[in-house]
């Protein structure tokens, strides 16, 4: 497991993206996607030496980042896309799918999944939401643990809105207690319980590693 290194400031900063509602709904909020790869660009321009990935938790989400990307940089043929001594870190965007083994110094996470309906919170989260085996724990471990020096969520999601009680889901109560643990900085460690079957070692093993990172 890699988690962010200890710094003199936490490690975690939280993006919450506000608008306009038809800018902050569907599964990849077009105010989200904007945010995003400003955050990646000035990353990039600013602090060379840094590597940088992106995790979306959707896979159309994914898709609209990079083309935000490819529109957001134009013709900006300066723009360092690694470390000078690392090409092989080249900054990527992926899915929550398709990140694991992938390893960079900052990675921002973009969750995607904004509101359906006007005034009423969004429950479900695309793969976060898959119980059998602990499938959406897993995917969210995976994601929360590929940055070497920090990590950026972006999200229209505001956690402190939800009800625990509420949660059903045991990844998607899993994810807003992950989200609230970004957003005050590494304070609120939440509560998280898995009341199923026993777990087996492997997923005991991907339990108490989310635990370390602050959730539950």
């Amino acid at each position: 497991i890699t988690a962010p290194s200890v710094t003199s400031t936490p490690p975690f900063k939280y993006h919450l993206v506000t608008g306009e509602f038809k800018e902050i709904s569907g599964v990849s909020p077009e105010a989200e996607c904007i945010k995003t790869i400003e955050l990646v660009i000035n990353n990039l321009r600013n602090k060379p030496e840094e590597s940088v990935a992106v995790i979306a938790f959707g896979i159309e989400h994914a898709r609209r980042l990079k083309n935000e990307f490819s529109k957001q940089v134009g013709e900006e043929s300066d723009l360092a896309e690694y470390p000078e001594d690392r090409p092989e870190e080249k900054f990527i965007i992926r899915h929550l799918e398709t990140i694991q083994g992938d390893e960079r110094d900052v990675v921002i996470i973009s969750t995607g999944y904004g509101p359906k309906e006007l005034g009423k919170l969004r429950n479900d989260f695309g793969p976060i939401n898959k119980s059998k085996n602990l499938s959406g724990l897993r995917r969210l471990n995976v994601a929360v643990t590929r940055a070497r020096k920090r990590v950026e969520v972006v999200s229209t999601i505001d956690p402190y809105k939800y009800d625990d009680n509420k949660l059903i889901n045991i990844g998607a109560k899993g994810l807003i207690q992950y989200l609230r643990f970004v957003q005050s900085g590494g304070e609120d460690l939440g509560d998280l319980t898995v009341d199923t079957v026993p777990m087996n070692p492997f997923e005991q093993d991907i339990f108490d590693s989310l635990r370390k990172e602050g959730i539950g």
